[in-house]
């Protein structure tokens, strides 16, 4: 896990703080990336499990494909946990009533992943179950209300 975040993000990647800009849309039962909303698929479960998994699935960003600077390339790790803060902070403030999970996955061969759900009363969910698969898989933030 020392891999993480091998150097602090001095500043959030302009890619990054465009989706936060965006803000977040309520669809149904469900609190989606308004990025990512208008293109959600139907949320079934037979697909994603349960509902921690088609949140998981819809409010995820691919960090790499989304940094615009040299720096966020060059660095993805940290502005993968950067950009998971700064979302948990932004959840907390659109939904001061609502528990949520922020998750930063990759590692030297994968991919940086940020993603977020609504915490399950059960405790994880069904895309938590590959997480042993992956090289860096933190919890970076438990918002509660």
């Amino acid at each position: 896990m020392d891999d993480l975040a091998p150097k602090r993000a001095r500043r959030l990647d302009a890619g990054l703080r465009t989706i936060l800009a965006a803000g977040f849309s309520v669809e149904g039962d469900y609190v989606l990336l308004a990025r990512h909303a208008p293109t959600a698929p139907a949320p079934r479960h037979s697909i994603f499990g349960d509902d921690v998994g088609y949140e998981g699935a819809v409010n995820h960003v691919h960090v790499e494909r989304e940094v615009t600077t040299l720096r966020g390339r060059w660095n993805p790790g940290a502005h993968a946990v950067a950009y998971a803060l700064a979302l948990a902070t932004q959840l907390e403030s659109s939904f001061p009533e609502t528990a949520f999970d922020v998750w930063a996955t990759g590692g030297a061969e994968e991919t940086w992943i940020v993603r977020f759900h609504r915490a399950s009363a059960e405790g994880g969910g069904s895309w938590l179950g590959s997480v042993e698969d992956i090289d860096d898989a933190a919890l970076v933030a438990e918002v509660r209300p």
